[in-house]
This record gives structure tokens, sequence and C-alpha cells, in this order.
């Protein structure tokens, strides 16, 4: 996904709630755990994960939290994986 391939998502802007929703999801943080961090319903961050993907012109979270990435909307850096629940501990 290159700004070339599409030149209208290089212009598209992202909310504060918007870049922190995606910043989550690139954690693998569903809408229910979204919500809770943020004080919203699951379905306010549902609903901003579908306007969204409908102004890129994408299918899935996958492909907007990549764009993200390549479009410096969100840092690599500030996503932090969680841990997995069964993961071994250290």
């Amino acid at each position: 996904m290159t700004e070339t391939a599409c030149p209208s998502r290089a212009k598209v802007k992202l909310s504060r709630r918007e870049r922190e929703c995606l910043s989550m999801a690139a954690q693998g943080k569903d809408d229910w755990t979204i919500g809770q961090l943020l004080g919203l319903s699951p379905q306010t961050v549902h609903s901003y994960f579908k306007r969204l993907m409908g102004r890129l012109g994408v299918r899935t979270r996958v492909q907007a939290v990549v764009w993200a990435l390549d479009t410096g909307q969100i840092a690599f850096h500030d996503v932090r994986m969680a841990r997995h629940p069964l993961s071994c501990s250290d």
C-alpha cells in the first residue's frame, strides 16, 4: 500500500481518537478493550474503524494499520505489543 497507489489516501488526516484506536488495534486489542481504555462503547470504536476504513478504501483493520504506519499517522515505536495471556512468563 503506497501513496502512489492511491493518492487520495495520502491526504486523509486522522483525528486523535482514530490514531489512538489504530495504535491499539496494532497492539492486537479488540473493540471492547479499546473502548474500555478510551472510555468509549465498543460500538463507537467499531464505528470509528468502519468510517476510517471507508475513507481509506480498505477492507480490513490490518490494512488501515499498515497505511497509518506507512504514512506516519501512527509511529511504530508507539505500538507496544501486548503480551498474550497464554504466553510463557519470563
